[in-house]
């Protein structure tokens, strides 16, 4: 009989120990599934997920600040009550979503390089065949300015784009793409305006040359279309 007593005082005390040793074990910080969230995180980073991924990001971002806030949490309460269930839980998800955020962003940034390559290379062409036009146009000094503005931009757009600096990119593009098209509006206004006024000219300079062959007279005739001054004496062309 006292041996079995023995027994059962043994196990009374044995059991609440074992049960308290499983508790305090299943209750290690997880301080494994912070570490790699926040290792996933920082490679989220690297491939500017912030920015070619946003959303995915930021829902990364606030399940790992709210894995720490728990923890912090649990940390001040007695050790037998701490449960680092949510914990391990929100930083396991932080995880599964910043992998995701840099698959988005590798596949968002591919994209956005393919694009940007594109607008430099069709904005380059606009340029080349809107130097050919002011070659053949008068050029007043602001229309010189803002062409050594918007090739100065398309220039800045090129060397962030070899940087791997996209937004910047894409902002020095926007800068280009608004002059060189003020630029074709203004071209278009002075050759509608030259057309129109280009029956009177033509009246005016025969009439200058007519009178010059009667009276001997030298008579100066300037196309600025053609960027020419030709000289004519007694009616007849001399010079150009």
């Amino acid at each position: 009989m006292k041996i079995r007593t023995g027994i059962l005082i043994g196990l009374a005390v044995l059991l609440p120990t074992s049960f308290l040793i499983a508790r305090i074990r299943s209750n290690d910080p997880p301080e494994k599934e912070m570490r790699e969230a926040a290792q996933t995180l920082a490679e989220a980073d690297l491939v500017r997920a912030r920015e070619y991924a946003g959303d995915t990001y930021r829902k990364a971002r606030q399940q790992y600040d709210s894995a720490m806030m728990e923890w912090r949490m649990q940390n001040e309460r007695f050790v037998l009550f701490r449960d680092y269930t949510l914990v391990r839980d929100r930083a396991m998800r932080s995880v599964e979503l910043s992998d995701r955020s840099i698959r988005e962003a590798s596949r968002h940034k591919t994209a956005t390089r393919e694009s940007l390559d594109r607008r430099i290379s069709e904005l380059t062409k606009e340029i080349r065949r809107l130097d050919q036009r002011h070659g053949r146009m008068p050029q007043s000094e602001s229309d010189r300015r803002e062409t050594m503005e918007y090739k100065l931009h398309l220039s800045e757009a090129k060397q962030a784009f070899r940087n791997g600096a996209y937004g910047l990119c894409d902002t020095y593009l926007d800068q280009a793409e608004a002059l060189v098209r003020e630029s074709y509006g203004r071209n278009e206004t002075v050759l509608s305006d030259y057309y129109a006024s280009y029956p009177d000219w033509k009246q005016w300079t025969e009439e200058a040359i007519s009178r010059s062959g009667k009276d001997g007279s030298v008579v100066l005739v300037v196309d600025k279309m053609a960027r020419e001054l030709h000289v004519y004496k007694k009616g007849k062309h001399v010079q150009t």
